[in-house]
């Protein structure tokens, strides 16, 4: 029994909880410094990442740092993104749009769009929108991932009930009146922590027209003075 339970240990597909993350796949920092801290020095390199947030609360775009940091001679999917990526975001990210590809397909097919994406080789890392992913599912794209070295964020809504998944990392994304939170509820290499806040701008934002208002306020109260 013990030479079993040893065999078993050395897998490569088995992780232990308290692993040390040295001996896991290289970090790829949020340059979120908190969040990075709480992950070891951030989302591992490849594998499965499931992020649960409601749409439109900066899902997306709080990974800016990672899509920009996209290989060269590689490609980034969105399968099923509920809103448009656009072409200037992506840009303003170091990342040409001829080197996305964007599908739109069934619920049922988007996970074999997936699983293809990554056995392609051709990806660096595959964003996929889905609610009901399976375990049994969620594990043929890990090994996918680890075998082709490919990044899979899965993004499911808050209203879904959560189910475990065998993925190396799991996270939920929460908007505040600050920013964001973060907590993690399963990470491999570390330990969950609920509760990392931190300042977003959400882009595009407001920002200039707040500034012109506040210019344009600024100089009717002057000329008023003026005038008084």
């Amino acid at each position: 029994m013990a030479k079993s339970l040893t065999l078993i240990e050395q897998h490569p597909a088995v992780w232990r909880g308290n692993q040390s993350p040295s001996l896991l796949a290289k970090r790829v920092p949020t340059c979120i410094a908190d969040l990075d801290t709480a992950l070891s020095g951030g989302f591992p390199e490849w594998g499965v990442i499931r992020i649960r947030a409601r749409q439109g609360t900066g899902e997306l775009s709080f990974l800016k740092h990672l899509v920009g940091q996209k290989p060269a001679d590689k490609l980034i999917t969105f399968i099923n993104a509920p809103g448009h990526i656009l072409a200037p975001w992506l840009k303003n990210l170091g990342v040409e749009p001829i080197h996305c590809w964007l599908i739109d397909t069934t619920d049922e097919f988007s996970k074999w769009s997936a699983e293809e994406s990554i056995r392609s080789g051709a990806c660096h890392c595959v964003f996929l929108w889905v609610n009901n992913l399976s375990p049994k599912q969620a594990r043929r794209l890990q090994v996918a991932t680890e075998q082709h070295h490919c990044q899979v964020i899965i993004y499911e809504a808050l209203s879904c009930s959560r189910r475990a998944l065998p993925i190396p990392l799991d996270l939920s994304l929460y908007a505040t009146e600050e920013g964001l939170k973060v907590d993690i509820h399963k990470q491999q290499g570390g330990w969950a922590k609920d509760d990392i806040y931190f300042s977003f701008s959400y882009t595009p934002n407001n920002q200039k027209l707040h500034d012109m208002m506040g210019r344009y306020g600024s100089s009717v109260t002057a000329a008023s003075t003026l005038r008084g």
